[in-house]
């Protein structure tokens, strides 16, 4: 069947746009939509703080033994392994590698603004210079410089199946774009609700101000398209607990894993 697009990405912010950059560079044709004005989302907002283990500004530092083994201990004990470990380990094993991807794209994290963002025994908070503004702009960059197709000011309202039940495309009001392959990016979850106390169990945070930096556009749309397709995987196991607050405005996150992407 004749598609539109290989790959459609829901959500333009860093996940979104690192979603799109690889998939151009394997050569799909890629539409990348975003509810905003702009590019950039949640990450654009953030403290741009990222946090991984093994990399070359902790050697710089003197740390020379950390590694996504001791990371991954440090994540699941400190979540008590309420979390799904095999999502868990993948994060860790490829959180060095996505910070070096970061700075060859010209993200500068300096060995001097490593910090310990958590309760981490070793610094593993990657503060980016300029904050999570800097990395989304380099994204963005990257992602012009590509053949990819950018729809803003876009809602994207469902997902589209095929007979077999697979994704096979998205719906904006009365348009349908299909696809070979849907990513879903789509995050900032403090603002809704019913999301936040899905996947975390905690109260509601306020939709702007201190405690979210959740872009003005979120409202779960995303979320809940997926989550009507496999709810399983929104369960409070799917992801990272955090028992501390991210606040916006800051390259100081309290959040073990604070990171932006």
């Amino acid at each position: 069947m004749e598609r539109d697009y290989d790959v459609i990405i829901v959500g333009g912010g860093g996940a979104g746009m690192s979603a799109a950059i690889t998939a151009a560079d394997a050569h799909a044709r890629v539409l990348l939509v975003d509810a905003d004005k702009k590019l950039g989302g949640s990450t654009a907002l953030s403290g741009g703080v990222y946090y991984a283990a093994g990399t070359a500004q902790q050697r710089a530092r003197g740390y020379l033994n950390d590694s996504a083994d001791a990371l991954f201990e440090y994540y699941m004990t400190l979540n008590q392994y309420r979390v799904e470990a095999s999502l868990a380990r993948r994060l860790c094993d490829g959180a060095a590698d996505g910070l070096a991807w970061l700075t060859d794209l010209g993200v500068e994290f300096r060995p001097e603004d490593l910090y310990a963002s958590g309760v981490e025994s070793v610094p593993r908070g990657h503060a980016a210079l300029g904050n999570g503004a800097a990395i989304a702009a380099a994204l963005e960059r990257e992602v012009s410089r590509r053949a990819i197709d950018v729809a803003l000011n876009t809602r994207v309202s469902g997902l589209v199946t095929a007979a077999d039940g697979r994704v096979c495309g998205i719906r904006s009001g009365e348009t349908t774009v299909t696809a070979g392959a849907v990513v879903v990016t789509t995050a900032a979850l403090a603002p809704i609700p019913t999301c936040c106390i899905s996947i975390t169990r905690t109260p509601r945070l306020p939709a702007t101000g201190p405690g979210t930096s959740a872009a003005v556009t979120a409202r779960g749309t995303g979320f809940r398209s997926a989550q009507r397709l496999a709810p399983i995987s929104w369960d409070i196991t799917a992801g990272f607990c955090s028992p501390h607050p991210i606040s916006i405005g800051s390259s100081r996150s309290s959040c073990p894993g604070g990171s932006c992407m």
